[in-house]
């Protein structure tokens, strides 16, 4: 098992986003599973440590109901930042639904 990075050596935090951020528009669930593969990735090849997370909510009320949507975000600290991430492109076409400021972290 790898060892734990105390706070002092994270130089980098990458924050990957997992569900819904508008209430405009629903991402499948191939999209959460690429939002979801992405942080795999981080926490396995580019050794990366959960530091943080958030959840948001979204409430979006219809004239007889009212619907919850949850979002995730999940804060990533690298001793540096890795190679691949600038380059990382999505297995799917997840990046059509994705906010810009997480296109724009993932370079899409």
């Amino acid at each position: 098992m790898p060892e734990k990075l105390s706070l002092g050596e994270i130089t980098y935090i990458q924050r990957a986003v997992v569900g819904p951020t508008t209430a405009d528009r629903i991402p499948s669930q191939e999209e959460i599973n690429a939002q979801m593969d992405f942080i795999n990735r981080c926490l396995g090849e580019g050794r990366g440590q959960l530091v943080g997370s958030e959840k948001g909510l979204i409430v979006v009320q219809t004239s007889d109901q009212q619907l919850v949507i949850q979002h995730s975000v999940y804060h990533i600290g690298f001793k540096r930042k890795p190679s691949w991430l600038d380059h990382y492109r999505p297995k799917s076409n997840a990046a059509a639904g994705m906010p810009d400021f997480v296109k724009d972290k993932m370079k899409l």
